[in-house]
């Protein structure tokens, strides 16, 4: 019966962290979010789009990955980030606009401390190690596996807080419900997966933008707020 509790215990622990390298994962204290005054806010998700298949087996596994600069993720992401932190009491909110090399926090806390900041809230990519399939970042997964098939538009990212002081990193949240087990957006989608980028119509490609959109700004605010700023 131990056995089993220690299992189940473990197995817990694994879905609270989902990311070894951060270790557990945890809120803002109240004493480190009465100190943040100056908050600098920073998004180095990057212009990556991830089409990303999983088959029945890993020789039916694909995947692909394409610049879309042009939809300004990373801006849209620092924006709503911003919006939530700014309804904070006693708080100034500095959004860095600069567009940061993809998974770069340290060029973003230097950016942060040049702007006299005295904290920074980053979105970050990280990968999920409880399903590494899923690239981080954003992007297109498709699941078919013995007959059963799931399509969904995702956002893999932690939104990160550091005291700039310090240098260290303070708290951090992912940016989707890791119970679920998957950082799908759970909407049925119309878009039909494609081996290729290019492959979509300009249609195709509009919608999926605004679906990355959507679903990268949900997930930073359901991040900043779990973090309880």
């Amino acid at each position: 019966m131990k056995f089993f509790l220690k299992i189940a215990a473990a197995a817990a622990l694994l879905v609270l962290a989902g990311c070894a390298e951060l270790g557990i994962r945890s809120g803002v204290s109240a004493q480190t979010a009465s100190a943040m005054r100056k908050v600098a806010v920073a998004s180095v998700l990057g212009p990556t789009f991830h089409g990303v298949l999983q088959g029945t087996t890993v020789f039916g596994n694909a995947s692909y990955a394409e610049d879309v600069s042009a939809w300004q993720i990373d801006a849209e992401a620092v924006r709503t980030a911003s919006e939530v932190l700014g309804r904070g009491a006693g708080r100034t909110v500095m959004p860095i606009a600069t567009p940061l090399p993809a998974g770069d926090v340290a060029r973003a806390v230097s950016v942060a401390r040049s702007m006299g900041a005295d904290s920074l809230v980053v979105v970050r990519p990280t990968p999920f190690d409880n399903d590494r399939l899923y690239a981080a970042g954003y992007g297109y997964f498709r699941k078919s596996v013995l007959g059963i098939e799931r399509d969904c538009i995702y956002s893999l990212f932690t939104v990160e807080v550091h005291d700039l002081a310090s240098g260290k990193r303070v708290a951090w949240e992912w940016g989707f419900a890791p119970m679920s087990g998957i950082p799908c957006s759970g909407q049925e989608q119309k878009i039909p997966w494609q081996p290729q980028f290019a492959l979509y119509s300009a249609e195709q490609r509009e919608q999926l933008r605004e679906a990355v959109t959507q679903i990268v700004r949900t997930n930073v605010e359901t991040g900043v707020r779990r973090l309880g700023l």
